[in-house]
């Protein structure tokens, strides 16, 4: 995540290169900031479940790839024919 701030401003460079924006504008920085970070998150997120759903698949080859995504995206405490109450 070092990096992130030198993407963003290689990316607000950029578009105020391409629109001839003179003046640093932090508003605009820090939502392209917001943008990227949300952005790798969910990439993380996925890659995640995907990384979740392939060791499903491998315990259980004969299991679909939805049946997998289920169980993985399924919390603990709904997995049993009851629910248990969290407190």
């Amino acid at each position: 995540m070092i990096a992130s701030p030198f993407i963003v401003i290689w990316i607000y460079a950029a578009i105020a290169l391409s629109t001839d924006i003179i003046e640093f504008n932090p508003i605009i920085a820090a939502g392209i900031f917001i943008g990227i970070v949300a952005l790798s998150s969910t990439c993380f997120a996925i890659m995640k479940i995907c990384e979740e759903v392939s060791r499903a698949k491998a315990k259980d080859p004969d299991v679909s790839t939805s049946t997998a995504i289920k169980n993985v995206l399924t919390p603990e405490c709904l997995k049993g024919n009851k629910i248990e109450m969290l407190s």
